[in-house]
């Protein structure tokens, strides 16, 4: 029965000097989102269709943004898609239209970057410029002064996603710039058959020359779907993500109930001659109608301040493993090779009686000079068929462990339910097409949903400025089309461990304690679950006072829950549970149990008697319990 009620309970144990009363155990400093005004980044081109964008920002002057997006020219030639570049010399204030790219029958994946110097550099990739059609590859663009100008450089062969990182640390490879994408190996033997592979090139001369590629060659049954972004290591490594399939058929399934694909690392110690799989992230869970229709490219952010966190990698992905697109996050502190249980951002509530549930896309992530972890993405739940969305922000003060409420960043959301014009792509193709690649009998021509227009194509944008602000780049419609909009968000508060000054110096001993737990209870007149927990000491030596549970997620299967007797008046994640009054004379001794103490959460919405059968729990917790450890020994003996 307890596992029916309260499925998936993760505990910790911690401890720290001194907590005389539960009412101490509130944050250092209290903290709040505040978002700034909503400005249009391109409106230069108000008639025109935007979609997938990223962002960047210097490093060295907070005044300098980029904003790259593909954007629909709407005309009766090729191409389909060009890209557009928008910056910001007054730290996002105002914007100008500084390059505009359209080369074969389509140009996009757009990425851009700031080096030392306040370089700029801009990627993308150009299909369909040679007379076969087939050819792909990245057009490679650099700017000496922020944004304004640019140069271009030489051409790298790399097919789909690519991204472009700058060495920005004080570490030996300052300044080497890095481009990264699918590409692919030609077969050796009679096959014929390319294999994929993930392609590092790297340039030491600020993009005058171009060297490599480094490659990970992605081998059946572990097939490459989707390139994630980079980062740089305070000690020059170069880190990416990627996503692979555990075989080709696993992706066709639709709505899969196991994992069939994982987030992988990969890294180069060496400034890019040599690229390797470093780690695996997490397990994936996608099929194809969401892959098309709701991206979940996996991106990464490294924690570049000098705060408790530094050097820590937060990953951020969506995918199906409730039933619905959700974002999950999970971070690293060994630059990738291992990663922490994944956890949900944002609303994480399932309704198993909806035939299509609300999906998260494009989520994307960001660390701020104090260390605090941002969140955007795309959430569907607030449209009413689930196709349009808003854009939305969380953060994180304790290193990704719990998230503060979202919140909108728009007043208005992007849905092709009430465009004016709807997003509409028209192709053609045979005859005597002017590309060989495209020439045959009879002449075809077609007219489609442009599926980008409804995700907001593949990427968002979230950077922070020097100054510890964090400006969000996002697409939506205002005037019928889908434009590029942007806003700074301020998040009072800095990182801090366990989210509490009385809470930092505490110790990490999860593993040596378990949980028992008395009958849940239901007051449905009040909508009050009620249960006793007890916490008992597994390991082989004692734990002392203050000991307390920190709640990091809640997530009920209806509706919404919050926690209404934590001793810190929190109500969902951060809510603390202080058992220090539950310990004979302060200690809890090696085998021993605590006395019980009452948890309690309220629903907002309870499954009706005839939806029990159907919900294998009800109730999902996780959380960390804090006490002071009479040893430093972290044995775990399970009794």
């Amino acid at each position: 029965m307890q596992r029916m009620w309260l499925a998936g309970v993760l505990l910790i144990a911690f401890s720290q000097h001194s907590l005389s009363r539960s009412t101490q155990m509130v944050e250092a400093e209290p903290a709040f989102i505040s978002v700034g005004r909503n400005v249009q980044v391109s409106k230069s081109r108000s008639n025109q269709w935007h979609t997938e964008v990223l962002m960047a920002s210097d490093p060295e002057n907070r005044n300098h943004l980029l904003a790259c997006s593909m954007v629909n020219p709407q005309r009766p030639s090729r191409p389909m898609y060009a890209v557009v570049v928008y910056a910001s010399f007054d730290g996002g204030a105002t914007w100008q239209e500084t390059l505009q790219v359209a080369e074969g029958w389509a140009t996009g994946d757009p990425a851009c970057a700031y080096g030392p110097g306040g370089v700029a550099y801009v990627a993308m990739i150009a299909r369909g410029r040679k007379p076969d059609g087939k050819d792909s590859e990245v057009l490679f663009f650099k700017s000496q002064d922020a944004g304004m100008t640019w140069t271009r450089l030489i051409d790298v062969p790399i097919t789909d996603r690519e991204y472009v990182t700058v060495d920005n640390t004080l570490g030996k490879y300052r300044g080497r710039v890095y481009l990264h994408g699918t590409a692919s190996v030609r077969a050796l033997d009679s096959t014929g058959k390319n294999s994929l592979s993930l392609d590092l090139w790297r340039s030491s001369d600020a993009g005058a020359t171009i060297l490599g590629p480094s490659k990970v060659i992605a081998i059946e049954p572990n097939l490459a779907h989707g390139m994630g972004n980079g980062v740089v290591h305070s000690d020059s490594t170069f880190i990416a993500l990627t996503t692979e399939m555990l075989s080709e058929k696993g992706f066709e399934n639709t709505r899969p109930y196991k994992p069939n694909g994982r987030i992988v690392a990969l890294a180069s110690e060496d400034g890019g001659r040599s690229f390797s799989r470093q780690g695996i992230v997490g397990t994936w869970y996608i099929d194809i109608e969401h892959y098309s229709t709701c991206t979940s490219l996996p991106m990464l952010a490294v924690d570049s301040s000098t705060g408790p966190f530094k050097d820590r990698l937060y990953a951020v992905w969506s995918d199906l493993r409730s039933g619905r697109m959700e974002l999950v996050l999970a971070y690293s502190s060994d630059k990738g090779k291992s990663w922490s249980t994944p956890i949900v951002v944002g609303i994480a509530t399932l309704r198993t009686d909806w035939p299509d549930a609300p999906d998260n896309c494009a989520a994307t992530v960001a660390i701020n000079a104090d260390g605090v972890v941002g969140v955007m993405w795309y959430e569907r739940r607030d449209d009413a068929d689930y196709t349009g969305y808003w854009p939305r922000f969380s953060a994180s003060l304790d290193g990704g462990e719990t998230f503060m409420p979202t919140v909108k960043l728009s007043p208005d959301p992007l849905s092709p339910r009430d465009a004016s014009v709807l997003p509409l792509l028209a192709d053609n193709w045979g005859g005597g097409s002017h590309s060989p690649f495209m020439r045959s009998a009879p002449l075809h021509f077609s007219v489609s949903f442009d599926r980008m227009q409804f995700a907001g194509g593949d990427t968002s944008g979230l950077v922070a400025t020097a100054d510890g602000v964090f400006h969000a780049l996002w697409v939506e419609k205002r005037n019928g089309r889908a434009q590029v909009w942007t806003a700074p968000i301020s998040v009072r508060g800095r990182a801090i461990k366990y989210g509490s000054e009385e809470l930092a110096n505490l110790s990490d001993v999860t593993a040596r304690v378990g949980l028992a737990l008395g009958e849940p209870v239901y007051d449905r007149s009040k909508g009050i679950l009620t249960l006793d927990a007890y916490i008992e000491n597994t390991s082989n030596s004692a734990l002392k006072r203050p000991m307390v549970i920190r709640l990091l997620f809640v997530k009920p299967m209806m509706g919404e829950v919050r926690v209404t007797n934590s001793d810190n008046q929190f109500a969902g994640a951060g809510a603390v549970w202080d058992f220090s009054a539950q310990l004979d004379n302060g200690t809890l001794p090696a085998g021993g149990r605590s006395r019980p103490k009452r948890l309690e959460f309220q629903f907002t919405e309870f499954p009706a008697t005839r939806s029990l059968k159907a919900m294998r729990q009800i109730l999902e917790v996780q959380c960390k319990v804090l006490a002071k450890s009479e040893s430093t020994d972290s044995t775990h003996q399970q009794k």
